[in-house]
């Protein structure tokens, strides 16, 4: 990314399957912070599809949620 904005951003649990593919996406990168294996963090500038977001943010929820 450049410059030195500020850009608020969510960290994501996510199938690790998937990573690969969805850090190549606008706005989403390897988890910041966190275990880049099952974490990914994504921008919350509109930069990443709103039903994208919304399909990560489900996913994040699920592989969270007790069960």
């Amino acid at each position: 990314m450049e410059g030195n904005e500020i850009i608020p951003v969510a960290n994501l649990k996510c199938d690790p399957l998937l990573i690969g593919s969805l850090v190549h996406e606008h706005g989403v990168f390897p988890g910041y912070h966190m275990n880049k294996e099952h974490w990914i963090t994504a921008c919350l500038d509109d930069s990443v599809h709103e039903d994208l977001l919304k399909g990560l943010l489900q996913m994040s929820y699920d592989l969270t949620r007790k069960k």
